[in-house]
């Protein structure tokens, strides 16, 4: 992700202030850019503003940051970031995967600032589930996961533009 920011944005975000970060957003933009307070943060939003569509060919983004992964497992060597990838074509987002947490003390401080977020007024921040934390105390082996979108994968296959037109429900639903 850090290197796509790079490549598409030309911008280290790293090598930037968090004061440069709000900046850039405003310059650029870039909405609920209040939300953002660390680097990790500002990283995944810009991201989403500044690259996401501008991948196009297929392309595999890894290393996200821990704050936006609150279910995905340290990275073992890049400390802040997590074990996690997104696969892009025509500049959506096509596959999500990751190695999951399976360290209960961690998954519990995960969720509780998560959950800070959320009573901040972040609709897509977790709440704290200690129903899971208790069954990852009872031990999880290492496991992962990955989810693809047949929607999109749908929309890209019969050249489609809109998700209306491959989603079924919407024309499903009563009008009255």
């Amino acid at each position: 992700m850090e290197n796509a920011l790079k490549e598409y944005a030309r911008l280290d975000v790293f090598a930037h202030s968090i004061e440069e970060l709000k900046n850039i957003a405003i310059q650029n933009r870039i909405e609920d850019y209040e939300k953002a307070k660390s680097h990790g943060e500002f990283l995944a939003l810009i991201f989403e503003s500044l690259v996401e569509d501008k991948l196009v060919n297929s392309t595999f983004i890894y290393d996200f940051p821990v704050e936006n992964s609150p279910l995905a497992k340290n990275h073992r060597e890049k400390e802040g970031f997590v074990e996690r990838f997104e696969l892009f074509l025509n500049g959506w987002e096509l596959a999500n995967g990751y190695s999951e947490l399976n360290d209960p003390l961690e998954q519990e401080k995960r969720f509780e600032e998560q959950d800070k977020k959320r009573k901040l007024g972040d609709l897509e921040a977790q709440t704290v589930d200690y129903d899971f934390i208790n069954a990852l105390g009872y031990g999880l082996p290492p496991t992962g996961g990955m989810g693809l979108g047949i929607d999109r994968l749908t929309m890209i296959l019969s050249g489609l533009e809109s998700i209306k037109e491959v989603v079924l429900f919407p024309q499903m639903k009563r009008e009255d």
